[in-house]
């Protein structure tokens, strides 16, 4: 059973990260028909398979023909793909966002909005912040939480064993019961 659980996690950390955006190799693919599609190119034998580069749309089409259709394929450089995104993506309405999660494509609108609602939250924000002259400042010695009002406790009179008891029970009921599960499993079979 461990055995088993220590495989399952290393094939689960093992496991490669999906490919990054700029990893991907694109093609700009030529038909006997003349229609250019610029995507990802995929030989099986005599069929063709390509998935169109567009990454704003959440599923892309892909095309599958016969090689013999195709009249021809090459490589498209990375900078030249990213001027096409950008193109292309402007024209669909989409705008490119990068932020602390990565690079990824939204609406246009849904941008427009999002920056509306933060200039909105801004005026409520500015209109009802307290003065400078209102807000109370602590003097040194005071943590604020103990106004000699009877209702609060200052942070130095915790005790340890107030602030991390229940994680200390919680750790010493974890190592009991593996300790029991340890011995019955090695040791009480052997007398």
């Amino acid at each position: 059973m461990i055995a088993l659980m220590i495989t399952c996690l290393c094939l689960a950390l093992g496991q490669d990260a999906p490919p990054r955006d700029d990893d991907v190799k694109t093609y700009v693919i030529t038909f006997d028909d003349g229609e250019v599609v610029h995507g990802t190119y995929q030989e099986a034998g005599e069929q063709v398979t390509v998935t169109v580069d567009a990454p704003w749309i959440e599923t892309p089409p892909v095309r599958r023909t016969l090689k013999s259709k195709v009249k021809d394929y090459r490589l498209e450089l990375r900078h030249r793909r990213e001027e096409r995104h950008e193109r292309e993506a402007r024209e669909a309405g989409f705008q490119r966002v990068r932020n602390e999660a990565g690079e990824f494509y939204v609406r246009t609108e849904e941008v427009e909005l999002a920056q509306r609602a933060r200039e909105m939250a801004a005026q409520v924000e500015a209109r009802f912040a307290p003065d400078a002259a209102d807000v109370p400042i602590a003097r040194p010695g005071e943590s604020g939480l103990n106004d000699g009002a009877g209702g609060g406790v200052a942070a130095e009179d915790i005790g340890l064993l107030q602030r991390y008891g229940w994680q200390a029970v919680i750790l010493l009921a974890g190592l009991g019961f593996t300790a029991v599960v340890l011995w019955l499993t090695f040791l009480a079979g052997k007398s």
